[in-house]
Formats: structure tokens, sequence, C-alpha cells
């Protein structure tokens, strides 16, 4: 699954991925772009009601703590992230999930004020926490947008975290959210109830997802992670509360054992 690799080599190959790309594509490509750092709960430099279609892939709650996680190479390069705009939830920092969800809203509201009208946005996001999904949609909304539609990003292999803890959330979701020109999405940030877990898991008693194990006599298990990644897909249309991860496993598992 993991082992070591020989650094040289593999950034010789990836390298030669990335030129191949270049060589191969750069014929479909057209005008010019701009790369630019810097916080997006601060996008001044761009007028209002300017950008045709924003793709995000926000930091995921706590899961992983980016600035201090890039603390090696900004030393050698000597310059430092300035994280008081980061938006994560992180003890050395300070931050909770309230200060998440403030930040993620104010970078959210700078979407929806650089969005054209009618135009969408779409949100790479999952989690394993309840708290984090609720932060995360009453963020959401309170910015302006309407959620349309939810799909599941299966990019078919596992994270280090998902092999190692049974707990870690799957499947990450492709949140579509549309700024309305009539001003239909400005509506509070208050949650409906929470999506049935027995509900749901009645709903999907023809398409249960399982997880196969190839080369060992081992009989096929239920994949929760792709099972709560189907629940929160529904769940964040609507609701924008939703259980926790090892919450909706253990449901779900007395579920299936009450069905035998």
């Amino acid at each position: 699954i993991f082992n070591e690799t020989n650094v040289f080599v593999t950034f010789e190959r990836k390298a030669k991925s990335i030129a191949d790309h270049f060589v191969t594509t750069a014929k479909n490509y057209g005008g010019r772009s701009l790369v630019r750092t810097g916080s997006a709960t601060d996008m001044g430099f761009l007028p209002d009601d300017s950008v045709d279609f924003i793709f995000t892939d926000p930091p995921f709650g706590a899961n992983i703590n980016y600035s201090e996680m890039n603390i090696l190479w900004e030393t050698w390069l000597g310059a430092f992230t300035d994280s008081t705009d980061e938006a994560i939830m992180n003890r050395s920092q300070g931050k909770g999930v309230e200060d998440y969800q403030e930040l993620m809203q104010r970078s959210l509201e700078e979407a929806n004020r650089v969005l054209r009208p009618n135009h969408w946005m779409v949100l790479v996001f999952m989690n394993s926490s309840e708290k984090v999904w609720t932060a995360l949609h009453s963020a959401i909304v309170a910015a302006g947008f309407v959620i349309e539609k939810v799909n599941i990003f299966d990019k078919q292999h596992g994270t280090f975290k998902q092999f190692v803890s049974a707990n870690t959330a799957g499947a990450d979701l492709m949140i579509h959210c549309r700024k309305h020109s009539s001003g239909e999405g400005k509506k509070t940030s208050e949650e409906g109830p929470a999506l049935s877990v027995l509900d749901f898991l009645k709903s999907q008693k023809d398409s249960i997802p399982v997880l196969p194990f190839l080369h060992v006599k081992r009989d096929a298990e239920v994949d929760y992670r792709t099972l709560y990644s189907r629940y929160i897909a529904e769940a964040m249309k609507d609701a924008g509360y939703v259980v926790g991860f090892s919450d909706f496993r253990g449901k779900a598992a007395e579920f299936f054992e009450g069905e035998k």
C-alpha cells in the first residue's frame, strides 16, 4: 500500500509526466492565466460579478494543517505563510469550529461577490465530524449560495488516514452551489432536521456498496465510507445537519445486523 521510494527517481518520473502533459496538450489551451497567492477572505483585486466559474477545494476542518506542513520548505525559501486568515481548526492557532465557520463564510461571501449572477461554484469537501458539516453548510447558505446538487468524487484509492483509522470518512463530495440573480440565496443559516439514518439506509437497501477482498478467503463487507458519502450528499441539499461518520457507521451496522 505504502512503501519507501527513491525521491530522485520519483521526482524524475513525475517531471516527465508533467512535461509530457504540457507537450501533448499545449495546443488545446489559449489566452493567458494568472496565479495569485493570498487569502480568499479578501479578493478586492477582483470586481463584483466578474468571474464565470469558481472551483474551490478548501481545508477540511482540522484534517490537514497546511501552513504547519509547509514549514520545512518555507524555511528553505525564507518566506512564511501568514496563517491569520487560514480557514482551519487548529489548537496552536486558537481556532475552533466557530472560527472555522466564520473564516469559511468570509471566503464564500467574497466568492459570491465576484461570481456572476446565475453562475456556479463547485466546492470539494469531506469530513467525518457533524460539527464541521454543519459549519460548512451554514457558511455556504449565509454567504448567499443555494446548493443545487451534490456529486460523489471517488478517486479510487484510499488515503493513509483511511487505512489506519476505521472512523475516517471516504470519498469527497462535489457541492454545486449557484449564485441566484434574484437574491433568493440570501437565507438564514438555520439548519433543518437531520436526515434520518434509518430512513436513508432503507432507501439504499437495493444498492448497498460493498468492499470485495481479493486473493483472500473473506466475505465482502459493507463499504460504510461510500455509504456515508451518499448520506451526506442527500442531506446537504436540504438539512445541513448530519450525524458524524462514527455514529453513522454504528447505526448502519445495527441496521444490517437486524436485517440478517
